[in-house]
């Protein structure tokens, strides 16, 4: 449901025009809708603002399918946004390393 939200939310911000020099910018193999840096954050804060976790198990899954579906670059970055709400500050402990580990190995910038 998250993802549907962050998706409708990023479509709504998006700057087509932009998008292809973003993309060569950062070579990424995955495509950009042209959402800048500071429209982003606001994307990410108007959307989460609803977000509520009732346990590290919830949160970590909305990170993950965030990350894992991501057909857009900032659809990952939200994720990443989400990783870091301060919201979400009792379960980014120790225990949720493997979390911020997920998007190392994931985040190439070319295919392979």
């Amino acid at each position: 449901m998250l993802l549907a939200r962050v998706r409708r939310a990023l479509r709504q911000a998006a700057d087509p025009a932009r998008a292809p020099a973003m993309q060569a910018y950062m070579k990424s193999a995955l495509p950009y809708h042209g959402v800048a840096a500071a429209p982003l954050r606001e994307v990410c804060r108007e959307t989460f603002a609803g977000a509520a976790f009732g346990s590290a198990a919830q949160w970590r899954a909305q990170v993950l399918e965030l990350w894992q579906s991501a057909r857009f670059r900032e659809e990952r970055y939200a994720a990443l946004y989400l990783a870091g709400d301060r919201r979400a500050r009792a379960f980014q402990t120790p225990a949720a390393m493997s979390l911020y580990f997920e998007p190392v190995p994931t985040s190439a910038a070319h295919p392979r």
